[in-house]
């Protein structure tokens, strides 16, 4: 217990192993000898460890799935979500979606649980429900349970084993069993009638000043005697206390089918519309554009002793040419906007829900966004064939294919980006679409197909070949006027004028490919960077154990 701030979500953090910054040399975490440490850190809000759109059972189901990948042998999932169900007593509930159930239910979905304010947001009766099914939890498996809590009622209170009270600045005041608090105060000379509740007059104490109160300069003599208990029964635990987890495939397959049920339950409109902007997209571009512009191949005959004249239609066919390029790039960007738009407003979704199962020991950052990658281009993948199919004017199967390939490129990039941008600002949704709105208009402008890239500066033309929009756009380029249009001694005005080559298209094609997994590994990295979160060192004077099979509370006035 203890008032805002005073650490008893960082003591949370620090226990899990999540905060390891801003403790000093002397910090050390003490676990009984013939026993492994598993551990379990479940945050106050439910939504940052369910997933809306999957039933309770489906959630439990999964839950069991990924947990359990690692072992070998065979697991009814079945019977064990049956049984988890009927302990925590929401076998009623099981064909009900997450996000129907009521917040104690919600609440209630290894051997050490740190759960950050369990009855936030619940009254009475449902915050009484939820301690309860928490002490069976700790006396049925000999689970660890710490629970930080804001001020509950006196029987609330009675329901934990042991009180650990935290006054501003980290420092413990009290740590015991509830019914010792009144004799604690009369012991440090402050009275307490009958009238008044000692737990809230504790809890006013410790959110004064500590010089107003002689129970900060007493509080030696409520720390357990740590120094005997870790000689004889404990051992120090080095490094980490988080479980981490390497990337598999079978991690994947479940994450992959939890996350289309969620995606196809939860965010069918976002898809629709962008199934509808991309076919209205492809719509318009078409008629506003003639079919004509795809007649003038560009080629010109070099002799000697030619004239350099041009009639008028030498005049049209170079309009016509610039109305295909234009055509084309148009077409090429726009789709990259829909994707970043849609991709970088709905990918910060659930990465909460991940980053709170990812640092449970769930999966690995990379099986998650590959994942995620997989399932944000299968509505690309249903949209992508038609919309190629209306914009090909030369109704040709290579012209498709290729274009088809392209678009798919561009568009994994772009996701890539909008991923990067979303994992820079988490909290910050608005700021994420415009970072990434930004970095698509910098790609753009380093694309060839507005400036010309040899007119730039050098660093930005050496830059440039990290253009997923150059590289895609002379692609198009060639494929249109080049690969042998312009046969000798013809060559090709628009790849001459543009200082394109016709024989890099392939490299272009692998270098686009590279610029893809380059951005992804990036977007992976940044993911791992963004777990560890900097956490600010507010506690000190921490001392006192946690036994097995008991329930433990960190309270605090809100």
């Amino acid at each position: 217990m203890g008032p805002s701030g005073a650490g008893k979500t960082t003591l949370l953090k620090c226990l899990n192993g999540q905060n390891n910054r801003g403790l000093s040399d002397r910090s050390m975490i003490y676990a009984i000898n013939n026993r492994n440490i598993r551990l379990c850190f479940i945050k106050s809000n439910v939504w940052e460890h369910l997933l809306s759109g999957l039933t309770v059972r489906q959630t439990l189901l999964y839950a069991s799935r990924l947990k359990n990948s690692r072992i070998t042998s065979q697991l009814n999932h079945n019977k064990i979500v049956w049984d988890l169900m009927s302990e925590l007593v929401i076998s009623d509930t099981a064909d009900n979606r997450v996000e129907t159930c009521s917040g104690g239910e919600q609440k209630r979905i290894p051997n050490m649980l740190c759960i950050d304010e369990p009855t936030s947001g619940l009254d009475s009766n449902a915050a009484e429900v939820i301690i309860n099914c928490l002490k069976v939890l700790s006396r049925r498996h000999g689970m660890t349970i710490i629970a930080s809590i804001h001020q509950p009622n006196n029987d609330i209170l009675h329901t934990f084993d042991t009180v650990y009270v935290l006054a501003k600045g980290g420092v413990c005041l009290y740590s015991g069993v509830p019914h010792h608090l009144r004799q604690h105060l009369k012991d440090n000379g402050i009275e307490c009638n009958e009238n008044q509740v000692p737990i809230e007059v504790l809890l006013t104490i410790a959110s004064k000043d500590k010089s107003n109160t002689t129970i900060f300069n007493n509080k030696h003599e409520n720390d357990v005697n740590c120094e005997s208990i870790t000689q004889t029964n404990l051992r120090p635990v080095f490094g980490s206390l988080s479980i981490s987890k390497r990337f598999s495939f079978v991690d994947m397959y479940y994450l992959l089918s939890r996350s289309l049920i969620h995606t196809f339950r939860c965010q069918w409109v976002s898809l629709l519309l962008q199934f509808i902007c991309f076919q209205m997209l492809a719509i318009v571009m078409k008629y506003c554009f003639t079919a004509d512009i795809i007649l003038p191949d560009g080629c010109v005959e070099l002799e000697f002793g030619a004239e350099c004249y041009q009639t008028e239609a030498d005049i049209l066919n170079e309009k016509l040419i610039k109305l295909n390029i234009k055509y084309n790039t148009c077409l090429l960007l726009s789709v990259a906007f829909v994707v970043l738009i849609v991709m970088s407003v709905t990918f910060g979704s659930d990465f909460r829900v991940f980053r709170s199962q990812q640092q449970n020991g769930w999966y690995s950052t990379g099986t998650y966004l590959w994942c995620r990658t997989i399932v944000d281009l299968i509505p690309v993948l249903m949209a992508l064939p038609l919309f190629c199919w209306l914009t090909n004017l030369y109704n040709t199967m290579t012209f498709y294919v290729f274009a088809f390939a392209l678009n798919l490129l561009v568009i994994m990039c772009t996701q890539s980006v909008s991923q990067l941008s979303a994992l820079l600002f988490i909290n910050e949704p608005k700021v994420a679409l415009i970072f990434a709105i930004l970095i698509q208009v910098v790609t753009v402008f380093l694309g060839n197909s507005l400036i010309p890239v040899k007119e730039l500066h050098y660093t930005l033309q050496a830059l440039s070949h990290l253009s997923y929009s150059r590289l895609s756009f002379e692609c198009f380029v060639i494929m249109i006027y080049g690969l042998g249009r312009c046969q000798a001694p013809q060559i090709s005005t628009v790849l001459y004028g543009m200082e394109i080559d016709d024989d890099i298209f392939w490299p272009n094609i692998v270098h686009l490919v590279g610029v893809c997994v380059l951005l992804k590994l990036l977007a992976v990295s940044v993911g791992s960077g963004v777990l560890g979160g900097k956490e600010k060192r507010i506690l000190c004077g921490i001392c006192g154990a946690f036994t097995s099979g008991s329930l433990n509370a960190l309270m605090g006035s809100s």
